[in-house]
């Protein structure tokens, strides 16, 4: 899954859109992956703006997981978002 993941940001989101993470999450960010599990992404960029001008190179990105055959759940997210996020629900 791993390799699955990196080879397709590497060759659909490295040369378009930096900087970014592609990071697990979920059962998937856990090592808990089972079978017919959805595979969890969080693609995180530097700026929103980022975010949106890699519109094309993320969509071809998942399109390709999914034409895979893969259950992808994704989120687009800044370091912004994540800190929001993250005290909003520890409050």
């Amino acid at each position: 899954m791993d390799r699955l993941v990196l080879e397709a940001a590497a060759e659909l989101l490295l040369p378009t859109a930096q900087p970014f993470a592609v990071l697990a999450v979920g059962g998937y960010g856990r090592r808990q992956l089972f079978p017919y599990s959805d595979v969890d992404l969080l693609l995180l960029f530097e700026s929103e703006k980022l975010a949106v001008d890699s519109k094309d190179a993320i969509a071809a990105f998942l399109r390709h997981l999914w034409d895979s055959d893969l259950r992808v759940s994704h989120s687009v997210r800044t370091p912004a978002e994540c800190t929001r996020f993250t005290t909003a629900t520890s409050s």
